[in-house]
């Protein structure tokens, strides 16, 4: 459960024409937060993906920011980038969090406090097709750096904490969420997620181990209470919250047997020790 808890959005501040959804900058009655609202250019359902990505990347036992939702009255002028406006309704928000992205530079990991996390995001983004921070495939789309967030909050020096976060292009294709998600192309997909050839070296046995463990896990007990938590405004028609839950279940059942093979032979024996001074 989310400590944090905002109830109330109190003023806008900045929006980030550069992301996709236009993310904006924002107060809450809990402080500053990152909102991603109805009316962003990626549609509904890329607040679906949000909620649903973050929330199996808690489940999974990774770090993530504090999120919630929070409703928006009519009336509210704020804005999204791309020249969108947020709409009233439910809308994702997560909690500011001081940090930077990665630059790309592999030695900013011996400062990584949780550096078998890096494992786990490998694992989650391929479970969840998410190709938005290292896609697979042939090289038409460039890494997303600012996609492996580096927190400091609560840390000194050096020191740095990885986040899972932002979700808005895992669970495709298709952009638009249908039932054809689970189609046997999706949940059987071979490649890699996130495998950033600088993380090729960083794989821990213990974290890989934990992941596929977890995976197992991934039944639909499990699945069906976080998709069903999507608020109806977000447009998940009953067959299409079916559709995600059986492509997550299905999709775990076929890693657990296909990772050895694909992410297995970069498993390093010993622990990579990190260096936080």
């Amino acid at each position: 459960m989310n400590a944090w808890n905002p109830t109330r959005f109190e003023r806008w501040e900045d929006c980030n024409d550069r992301c996709s959804t236009g993310v904006a900058r924002i107060q809450t009655d809990s402080g500053p937060a990152y909102l991603k609202a109805l009316g962003n250019a990626e549609g509904p359902h890329a607040l679906v993906r949000e909620w649903v990505g973050t929330s199996l990347a808690r489940w999974f036992g990774l770090t993530t920011f504090d999120f919630a939702r929070i409703g928006l009255e009519p009336g509210f002028d704020i804005k999204l980038g791309r020249e969108k406006t947020a709409e009233p309704g439910p809308a994702f928000v997560t909690r500011a969090e001081p940090g930077l992205p990665w630059s790309g530079k592999i030695e900013e990991f011996k400062h990584v406090v949780n550096p078998g996390e890096l494992t786990g995001l490998i694992i989650l983004d391929t479970w969840l097709l998410n190709a938005d921070r290292f896609p697979p495939g042939d090289g038409e789309r460039h890494p997303n750096y600012d996609n492996v967030f580096l927190s400091t909050e609560g840390l000194s020096g050096k020191e740095r904490r990885l986040v899972a976060m932002d979700f808005t292009e895992c669970l495709k294709p298709p952009s638009t969420l249908t039932t054809r998600i689970a189609d046997i192309g999706n949940w059987q997909e071979k490649r890699l997620f996130c495998f950033f050839p600088e993380f090729r070296d960083l794989i821990q046995r213990a974290s890989y181990e934990q992941g596929l463990a977890r995976l197992s896990e991934a039944t639909q007990a499990e699945m069906e209470p976080i998709v069903q938590q999507l608020p109806r405004e977000w447009d998940v028609s009953n067959p299409v919250r079916d559709a995600i839950t059986r492509l997550l279940v299905q999709r775990a059942a076929f890693l657990v047997e296909h990772l050895p093979k694909a992410l297995g032979p970069y498993v390093q024996e010993q622990m990579w020790i990190n260096d936080t001074k």
